[in-house]
This record gives structure tokens, sequence and C-alpha cells, in this order.
């Protein structure tokens, strides 16, 4: 009986100290991600002040909103039905084609690579470590010039 006792203790201890090494581990890991967390505060904010001088000595940037209205853009969708693929008018001026690719919502994946393809297959550009934006898409933009009609 005191046998059984002391190698429920023993296993009690055991357990007892893989959880406290599983806290520590996590403790030391929350502490890594804060510290990584306020470095890349730190860097945003350098930036955003490093942008707000290059806007004042150059008198503002153009309104982001006017510059993305001369790019041609079309939103990608996952669908199997083939026959209704997403097209894009591309006008002779436009320089640039910009597609937004959904992902998914999750944060399982950080970054991704895309291939831009023309309809017969040809590989126009490959894009890796592209991050998605706010909305949670991808923005990939390529030369206009690479498109044809039907691409």
């Amino acid at each position: 009986m005191q046998k059984e006792i002391a190698n429920e203790r023993q296993a009690r201890q055991t357990s007892e100290a893989g959880a406290r090494q599983s806290v520590d581990n996590d403790r030391r890991d929350a502490e890594e991600k804060q510290r990584q967390l306020d470095t890349e505060r730190e860097e945003r904010a350098k930036l955003e002040q490093r942008l707000d001088e290059l806007e004042h000595k150059s008198g503002g940037r153009p309104d982001q909103n006017l510059v993305a209205q001369n790019v041609p853009s079309v939103t990608l969708e996952s669908s199997r039905d083939t026959s209704a693929a997403a097209q894009l008018t591309i006008p002779t001026v436009a320089t640039r084609v910009r597609f937004l690719i959904p992902t998914e919502s999750s944060n399982r994946f950080r970054s991704f690579s895309v291939e831009i393809l023309t309809k017969s297959k040809t590989l126009i550009d490959t894009i890796n470590g592209a991050h998605p934006n706010r909305s949670g898409s991808l923005s990939v933009s390529v030369a206009a010039a690479q498109l044809n009609s039907g691409d």
C-alpha cells in the first residue's frame, strides 16, 4: 500500500513538474512575442514619423484614392465553375493592372507565393512573400503590357 502511495506521489510530482515546465515555456514565449510586438511598434512609429517628415518636405502625397482609381483592378474569387471567370477591361493608357486575391481569415499562413499565368499557362510573374492587406486580400500588381486580350 505504501509503495502504491509512493508511486502515485512520484507520478503526481512528475506531472506537476511537467506542468510547471509547460507554464514556464508559455510564459517565455509570451514575453518574447511581447518584445517582438514592442519592437515592431517602435519601428512603425519611426517609419510613420519619417513618412510625415517626407510628406511635409514634398508638400504631401497625392490622395491614395485618386491614385487607385487610375489602376484597373479585378477581385479574383474561388470558384469551381470555369465559365464564371472574373474579367478585367484594361484601357490602352493603363500601365499597371492590380489583382485582388482574397485569403483565409485565419493566421495559418504568414505569407504567400503568387504566380500570374496567361490563359495559355505562360508565366507572367511570380511574387514570393506576399502579405495580406488589412482586408485580408493579396494585392498583386503587374505591368499591363504583359497581358493580352483574353488573358
